[in-house]
């Protein structure tokens, strides 16, 4: 995760310099050292932030978890994503560790974690109003889930985020009619 809150410094360069990724480094999905959750994380994560997805494991030796992890169609499609924004941290330092990423996203979309570094259960509020004003009502999907969770125009609310685990969203405008 050091290498996430180091890009985090880099955004400028990529966001603000068409054809510039920045380097996260290589992909732990399917190394020693993580958790499954972890690793679901991880993924999420890198696809955020834009830059090329290198993975570093033996794909000989792989877990079919985590081999589903690398292959998350929808995640990817955050990381190729043709606006090539990176992602950013939302708001300051959280001590409870939950921590809210936004990436800008082709066709006025974007993609949001909600990301728990803590050690316990939080909610993370994602104050959509506040966070992007750009429209009023909001179709909500659940990347890992592949799933619509529907319009939303005020706040939605991951509960009990588990200690090292994240909800990542697409948001998509809702056009008025």
């Amino acid at each position: 995760m050091a290498n996430l809150d180091t890009n985090q410094l880099m955004a400028p360069v990529q966001n603000g310099n068409p054809g510039h990724f920045n380097d996260p480094d290589a992909l732990q999905v399917g190394n020693i050292g993580l958790t499954l959750t972890e690793q679901r994380s991880h993924f999420a994560c890198w696809c955020m932030l834009g830059g090329p997805l290198l993975i570093s494991t033996d794909l000989r030796q792989i877990s079919d978890d985590a081999l589903r992890i690398l292959k998350a169609e929808e995640l990817i499609a955050i990381n190729q994503d043709r606006l090539a924004a990176q992602g950013v941290r939302i708001g300051p330092h959280n001590p409870l560790g939950a921590e809210l990423w936004a990436k800008r996203l082709s066709g006025g979309r974007h993609a949001v974690v909600l990301l728990n570094r803590g050690s316990t259960p939080v909610d993370i509020l994602l104050d959509l109003p506040a966070t992007f004003p750009e429209s009023a009502v909001w179709m909500l999907r659940d990347l890992w889930a592949r799933a619509d969770l529907g319009n939303y125009s005020g706040a939605y609310v991951a509960k009990a985020v588990p200690s090292h685990d994240h909800v990542a969203l697409l948001l998509s405008r809702v056009l008025s009619t």
